[in-house]
């Protein structure tokens, strides 16, 4: 108490200045229509502005839970386009009428799409590697093929409890088998070492047409892509002496030095096909 008798004799004066101060600006609002227009004018752009910087900074903070929201959403529109191209495909072998008595079994549960986000990535090494945060408990496994937005990223190699580490198509080891949209030749696609942005394809006879801004997609002649995933567009187109392929430079869409958010494609037929597989070898 004698703390606040001490700051009041100290500084009572300029309180009561201020509080005299407030009170003439009251009354000028008050009694006069312009003063009164201005204040609100001024005071509602003022708070218009504070308004408008929370709601940005709430929005920055919120931008983890939209992108989640939006990717799971695109994952599940993925692997309904997918269900769809594979019933489409059933309709077309049933219209041949190889066999009257012929049953497809229904791919709704053929591919799952699960999104992953992107952890760790590197550009820059011989053997790239990328790192995502979903792991065996996520029912993730090796050889689950991995696509973004654009295009095929590449293919998941290990996998612990929580994390999964992909083998990208910028590294050395890595071979997609890859088709020609326009003429469905079969080739294979890797990395060169060479700029981030683009692969080379090889195996495509020389008999065959090949031009500049051809498709490259998956051939699907695997468990690990489904057919028509995007892999790129050719660029280059040469002949190499001797060589009876082709060698293409490939465009690839895909962004690697800036890709956020990836999806694993979880093939589940792809067990009951190795194991049958295996039995030939």
């Amino acid at each position: 108490m004698q703390s606040l008798i001490l700051l009041l004799l100290r500084y009572g004066y300029v309180l009561l200045f201020l509080l005299l101060e407030g009170l003439c600006f009251y009354l000028i609002v008050q009694n006069n229509e312009y003063q009164k227009s201005v204040f609100l004018h001024s005071s509602n752009q003022l708070s218009g502005k504070m308004l408008s910087k929370v709601n940005t900074w709430k929005n920055y903070f919120s931008l983890q839970l939209y992108n989640d929201s939006l990717v799971s959403e695109n994952a599940r529109l993925k692997k309904s386009v997918e269900q769809l191209r594979l019933k489409l495909n059933t309709i077309a072998i049933d219209s041949l009428r190889i066999d009257s008595n012929l049953i497809t079994p229904d791919s709704s549960d053929h591919y799952e799409i699960i999104p992953a986000r992107v952890v760790n990535n590197t550009i820059h090494l011989q053997n790239n590697y990328m790192t995502l945060n979903k792991g065996a408990r996520d029912g993730i496994a090796p050889r689950m093929g991995v696509i973004a937005e654009q295009g095929v990223v590449g293919v998941v190699e290990h996998v612990s409890d929580h994390y999964a580490t992909v083998l990208p198509f910028l590294n050395a080891r890595s071979r997609i088998r890859g088709m020609l949209l326009r003429n469905q030749a079969i080739g294979s696609v890797a990395w060169d070492g060479k700029d981030i942005n683009f692969l080379v394809m090889d195996g495509i006879p020389k008999h065959l047409s090949v031009q500049t801004g051809d498709t490259v997609v998956t051939s699907g002649y695997s468990t690990i892509f489904p057919e028509g995933q995007m892999i790129g567009t050719v660029t280059e187109v040469s002949l190499p002496r001797g060589s009876n392929t082709y060698l293409l430079k490939v465009k690839t869409p895909v962004s690697m030095a800036n890709l956020p958010y990836v999806y694993i494609i979880k093939n589940n037929h792809q067990p009951e096909i190795l194991e049958l597989e295996s039995k030939i070898q």
